[in-house]
């Protein structure tokens, strides 16, 4: 009698609002911990697995009950959520058998953090100068799904040369130094999460601190015929970021090409480097 009422109880529930009202092929409740399926090849008893659409095993579980072409899931242990599209089979290896790790797949939930650094090179619309380094830390926080919380610190420095009009000897050519220290602030987004080959978005808002002279000196910084369109002392900061991640277990390697804005001066930065998950 008693596992008659825990049987209607489990069915009204998954039948109802837990489980919303679109019929799905797979359904679970809000913790993820119970599931419907009306996959009649299993039974009361079975041992049974959640596997994506990459066959990776998500989650393990056993058939609780049967209600008509309706099974009745308990979720055991779970790797990673659990999708309506994603699909529940009997497993050929019980989860207690010494083989089992190696005759499934276990999903990797990606990292809750990961810290990295990059170097690059970078071209400005200033003045005629040489490629400027530019050096980067980053740490990242994944919060949903693939979107990340992101802070990164930046380094640059170019040394070139720069051409304005002076009144009295008519176009002038001087030296170009500028140094600049940024701090960013941003959102990212990564698309092909956990698999070795990844792509990588991000959106960094801030402020840089540049330390600039034209001609050895700074009085020139801020001239309009010089156009270096950035002033000494601290300058709005944006920078948008693409590029690929090959990922080799909790090391990540990055290829990337960022564009970035310092008040009115634009540079564009392609940089490689390396991350590691933390946790």
């Amino acid at each position: 009698m008693r596992n008659l009422i825990t049987a209607t109880i489990l069915f009204s529930g998954l039948a109802q609002g837990a489980y919303g009202k679109t019929a799905a092929e797979l359904q679970c409740n809000h913790k993820q911990t119970k599931c419907v399926t009306d996959n009649q090849n299993i039974s009361i008893g079975d041992e049974v697995g959640v596997f994506n659409t990459d066959g990776e095993l998500v989650a393990t579980g056993e058939v609780s009950h049967m209600k008509g072409e309706r099974r009745a899931v308990i979720i055991n242990k779970r790797h990673g959520a659990i999708h309506g599209n994603y699909n529940l089979a009997l497993l050929e290896t019980r989860t207690s058998d010494a083989k089992f790790k190696e005759s499934y797949t276990i999903y990797q939930e990606p990292t809750k953090l990961s810290v990295g650094g990059e170097a690059g090179l970078s071209t400005w619309n200033i003045g005629s100068q040489t490629p400027a380094p530019e050096y980067s830390v980053f740490a990242q926080w994944r919060e949903w799904g693939g979107l990340q919380v992101i802070a990164r610190g930046v380094f640059t420095s170019l040394d070139g040369t720069v051409t304005g009009y002076d009144r009295y000897v008519g176009f002038d050519e001087e030296a170009l130094s500028v140094k600049g220290f940024g701090l960013l602030g941003g959102l990212g987004y990564v698309v092909r999460e956990g698999k070795t080959l990844s792509f990588r978005g991000e959106l960094g808002f801030g402020a840089m601190y540049v330390d600039a002279t034209v001609g050895g000196g700074t009085n020139l910084v801020e001239e309009p015929a010089y156009k270096v369109h950035m002033k000494n002392g601290m300058n709005p900061f944006g920078r948008g970021t693409i590029g690929a991640i090959l990922s080799f277990g909790t090391w990540h390697m990055h290829m990337d090409v960022a564009e970035s804005v310092v008040t009115r001066a634009s540079g564009t930065t392609m940089a490689v480097g390396v991350s590691k998950d933390i946790k």
